[in-house]
């Protein structure tokens, strides 16, 4: 049993937000609303709800915020986030299907229907993901590792056994200096294999989305490992055609759009995410872009079953998108 879809959010008392209700359908949904409607608060209200973020700054006395899922087995499940009193039994801040719950029962069923800290943050990035394509190479590297919810405690035993060879520096080498360096190359093993694990889910499917976002079939994408010994330490992301590489620093910011856009949705397929959610999702690229980039929307979600909403900017995506989703400005 796990999360299949958002059905419907609802908001109150949420600062720059007015109080309403929004329904979401399985397919794309395009949020549109006014300068000022709150349409970027809405996602930091989604992931206050949903745990991610414990932002108090975006609510008051008497706010919450609900997010109502579909589950793969065919029933509904709502989490409630709230003000209130962790103490008071009458005023807890959490309750799942109306049903009042501790925070640890909250965090546990959310993760038992696979929404956690480390998912929700690939189903609702950050804006700074159309920057994807230009970060440095061990910054992409760095993103693809933590694909793996594993990593935290890799890294963790890797310093645990780097700081323990480092505190018998300038000792004479025993068993016990011999015993710590097999260590230290069984984390690097494990570090190295997690790597390639999410490498390869990531790399297989890069290709296929840049396709189907460009809607270009004549370019290849392609991400490459610069030192295969250290794979975690460097990885390139290569656009290719038959007039050679291209450096994707010469891009334009919508061709670069294009190329973070393709590289997002190999990431929620390595993850196998239910939903994506896309901040400021047209703001670079032009109204021929902006509807052939929709329509690669479409192809995706029919081809993957992903539910994909964007918050536009610009009105070009009516031709396509299954809902739209109006935000109540203030007035």
């Amino acid at each position: 049993m796990s999360v299949q879809c958002i059905v419907q959010v609802s908001v109150l008392g949420v600062r720059h937000v007015l109080d309403q209700t929004l329904e979401f359908e399985n397919g794309l949904n395009a949020i549109e609303g006014y300068n000022g409607s709150g349409k970027t608060t809405l996602l930091k209200a989604i992931k206050y709800c949903l745990n991610y973020i414990p932002d108090d700054n975006l609510v008051r006395r008497d706010s919450s915020v609900a997010v109502k899922f579909r589950l793969t087995n065919g029933l509904y499940r709502t989490y409630r986030k709230s003000t209130g009193d962790p103490e008071d039994e009458e005023l807890k801040p959490y309750s799942i299907n109306g049903n009042k719950v501790s925070d640890t029962e909250y965090v546990v069923d959310l993760n038992n229907v696979g929404i956690n800290n480390h998912t929700v943050h690939f189903m609702i990035p950050e804006f700074d993901w159309k920057e994807m394509a230009r970060k440095d190479n061990w910054q992409l590297a760095l993103l693809i590792e933590n694909l793996s919810p594993e990593l935290e405690d890799i890294k963790y035993d890797l310093e645990e056994v780097q700081e323990k060879l480092r505190r018998r520096s300038g000792k004479e080498k025993d068993e016990e200096f011999d015993r710590l360096q097999r260590q230290l190359e069984e984390v690097k093993t494990r570090r190295r294999t997690t790597f390639l694990e999410s490498f390869d889910a990531l790399a297989t499917q890069v290709d296929r989305y840049y396709k189907m976002v460009t809607g270009d079939q004549n370019v290849k994408a392609e991400l490459k490992i610069v030192n295969p010994a250290e794979p975690y330490e460097e990885v390139e992301f290569l656009i290719s055609s038959k007039h050679g590489t291209i450096d994707t620093l010469a891009l334009s910011f919508g061709e670069i759009s294009f190329v973070s856009t393709a590289l997002m949705f190999a990431f929620q397929h390595a993850l196998q995410t239910p939903f994506v959610i896309l901040d400021r999702f047209d703001v670079s690229f032009s109204g021929t872009s902006c509807i052939r980039v929709s329509r690669g929307l479409v192809e995706i979600m029919e081809a993957t079953g992903l539910q994909i909403s964007v918050i536009c900017h610009k009105d070009m995506m009516g031709e396509v998108v299954v809902n739209v989703i109006h935000l109540k400005g203030k007035e």
